[in-house]
C-alpha cells in the first residue's frame, strides 16, 4: 500500500475527531456556557474575552474565560483568609496576569490588596509581577526552589543533618546526648528518622519528643534580678534534630527571600 505521509496525517486527526469529538462546537457553546451561569448562579462572576486580533480579521477566536462563583467569594470573606492559591492562568505573561487579577480584585472587592498574600505554582522561574496597585514587586521562589523544600525527606538527609549539629552544650533531659546517636546511627537511624518523618509529614510531634526542661544559672554570686540569670534550655536531641532539618532545607533559599543586608 503506498500512502503519502499527508494523507496518514489527515486520516489520523479525522479519526481522533470522530473519537474525541471536535473542539469547535463546544467553544461555539461557551457563551451560552456562560449565560446559565449566570442565571443559575446569581452574582457570580463570568467574562468571556474573545481575541481583538481575530474580530479585526472578521472571525471570532475564544482568548480567556474567567469565573468566581458567588459561594466561593463568600466562602473566602467569611474564612477571613489573607492568602489566595492560583493555579488557573495559561501563561503568566504580565497581560495575563493584570486582566486576571483586576477581575480578581473586584469579584472579592481587595480593595488596593494591603495584607493580601497571592501564591502561584506554576512560574519555572522568577517572574516580574504587573505594575498594578493589587500586587508588589516581591522576591519569589523558583519552580525547583519550591520543590526542592517539598520534596520527600530521606534517611541519608536526616544522618547528614545530626552530623552536622554542634555537640551538646547543654544536659538532655533522656541522657541520651546528640554523640550517642551519631556513633549508633546505624542502629538507631530507622527509629530516629522514622519520628522525624512522622512529624514533616503529619505534622504532629509526640508530647515526651516536645518536652524541655528550662533551668536558670545565676552569673553573678548573690542574683537579685531577672538579669543575673542565664536561662538555659534543656531539649532532647530529636527535637534539636526536627529543628535542624527543617533549617537545612530554608538555608537553601532564604537568600532569595530575605535581603542580606
Amino acid at each position: 500500500m503506498n500512502v503519502s505521509t499527508s494523507k496518514v496525517k489527515r486520516a489520523k486527526r479525522l479519526a481522533l475527531e470522530k473519537l474525541e469529538g471536535s473542539f469547535l462546537n463546544d467553544y461555539n457553546k461557551l457563551e451560552a456556557y456562560g449565560q446559565e451561569l449566570r442565571t443559575s448562579n446569581p452574582r457570580s462572576d463570568v467574562f468571556i474575552n474573545i481575541s481583538k486580533e481575530a474580530l479585526l480579521q472578521g472571525k471570532r477566536k475564544f482568548l480567556r474565560m474567567y469565573i468566581c462563583f458567588k459561594a466561593l467569594k463568600d466562602g473566602w470573606k467569611s474564612g477571613l483568609r489573607s492568602l489566595i492559591g492560583l493555579d488557573v492562568v495559561d501563561k503568566e505573561t504580565g497581560r495575563t496576569w493584570e486582566w486576571f487579577l483586576e477581575l480578581l480584585k473586584c469579584s472579592l472587592n481587595l480593595k488596593d490588596g494591603h495584607g493580601v498574600t497571592f501564591i502561584s505554582n506554576m512560574p519555572k522561574e522568577q517572574l516580574p509581577c504587573p505594575y498594578i496597585e493589587l500586587i508588589r514587586k516581591v522576591p519569589c521562589l523558583t519552580y525547583d526552589q519550591k520543590c526542592s523544600l517539598i520534596a520527600p525527606m530521606t534517611e541519608q538527609e536526616i544522618g547528614d543533618a545530626l552530623r552536622g549539629m554542634t555537640k551538646d552544650k547543654t544536659p538532655i533531659i533522656d541522657g541520651y546526648p546528640m554523640e550517642f546517636f551519631v556513633k549508633h546511627w546505624e542502629i538507631v537511624k530507622e527509629d530516629v528518622a522514622g519520628d522525624v518523618m512522622e512529624f514533616i509529614n503529619t505534622g504532629k510531634l509526640h508530647k515526651e519528643v516536645s518536652s524541655t526542661t528550662i533551668t536558670l544559672v545565676p552569673k553573678v554570686t548573690t542574683p537579685n534580678k531577672i538579669n543575673d540569670y542565664r536561662l538555659i534550655a534543656c531539649c532532647l536531641t530529636i527535637y534539636k534534630l526536627i529543628t535542624k532539618v527543617l533549617t537545612n532545607r530554608i538555608k537553601l533559599v532564604i537568600g532569595t527571600l530575605v535581603n542580606p543586608a
